[in-house]
């Protein structure tokens, strides 16, 4: 007898995609694996995403919402549809080698907006690379990191992404994604399942993320500010001295990234974060420093940035 193929549910959120949506589908559908489900859900688009959608006919489920301007509510909507005992992408011969895995996270290439890392992501990720070069076969096979591994690696270089493949049972366990988390409802999603299951970490680039002035990873402030507010709640609960100390450092680091942002364009604003980020790790940052006096002395230092 074959062996059982589990099904496969790919969801993909959306939100006025349609001029993406088809290449995603087509990409998706080229897919050789034969117990897939697409799922496509729809976040209040406005465009023509639904009449792509409509016309791949019965290759591709469609769920709409009303728009709430982040990816959380979608997935979850395209959660709650889902038939699959695998969920998002195509790694289902690891999850047969590794049962006890919960999550698996695939290397990936961003592309557009004049952004490419030709060589994938992890190639961002050192101490995750060091990692796959210390177990032999693991470059090529894959490797397993136990829960507390992995989300000691996530706290220090985040090799999440916004599409790895998760267990339903996990997904059950733990809870979909957080919708007032936007937009780090991924890395808050993937820390929850790594803190309760081992991760599978597979080195081949498997898919690519399109970058475009839309996504909402564009919008940096906003970005910076979820990612302090899902830290300091993970701070909240944090008992190991190691992690703390490790949350403390990241989320300092990212409101001197907000200081360094807002000097010259709300120098109270910048002042203020700059306060916090000490508040967290009492780090002097000279960069940061200078900048901050020579706005706060009259001197813009965006002057020449708007000219």
């Amino acid at each position: 007898m074959p062996p059982r193929t589990p099904r496969v549910s790919v969801i993909v959120p959306a939100f006025n995609a349609e001029p993406y949506i088809r290449e995603t589908l087509d990409s998706v559908l080229a897919q050789d694996y034969p117990g897939l489900e697409v799922i496509v859900s729809d976040d209040g688009s406005t465009d023509g995403t639904r009449e792509c959608v409509r016309s791949y006919g019965a290759r591709v489920g469609y769920v709409y919402g009303e728009n709430s301007g982040g990816a959380a509510r979608p997935r979850n909507e395209g959660l709650r549809v889902a038939t699959g005992e695998l969920i998002a992408a195509a790694q289902v011969a690891f999850f047969a080698r590794h049962p006890g895995v919960g999550i698996v996270f695939t290397d990936y290439e961003e592309f557009g907006a004049d952004k490419r890392e030709k060589n994938g992501h992890f190639q961002n990720c050192p101490l995750l690379s060091a990692r796959l070069r210390q177990q032999p076969g693991a470059e090529t096979e894959g490797l397993v990191l136990s829960s507390a591994e992995a989300t000691e690696l996530l706290l220090t270089e985040n090799f999440g992404s916004s599409a790895p493949m998760v267990r339903r049972d996990a997904i059950d366990r733990v809870g979909g994604y957080d919708e007032a988390a936007i937009p780090s409802e991924d890395f808050e999603f993937s820390f929850r399942v790594a803190a309760a299951y081992p991760v599978g970490i597979v080195p081949r680039i498997d898919w690519r993320k399109r970058q475009h002035p839309s996504n909402l990873s564009a919008n940096t402030p906003r970005v910076l500010r979820q990612k302090i507010a899902v830290r300091e709640r993970l701070l909240a609960a944090e008992r190991s001295r190691r992690r703390r100390r490790k949350l403390k450092q990241r989320i300092a680091t990212w409101h001197a990234d907000l200081a360094y942002y807002y000097t010259g364009r709300d120098n109270a604003l910048a002042l203020r974060h700059a306060l916090n980020g000490l508040a967290f790790d009492f780090r002097p940052r000279p960069r940061l420093l200078l900048r901050l006096a020579l706005d706060l002395a009259g001197r813009d230092s965006l002057r020449g940035a708007r000219a």
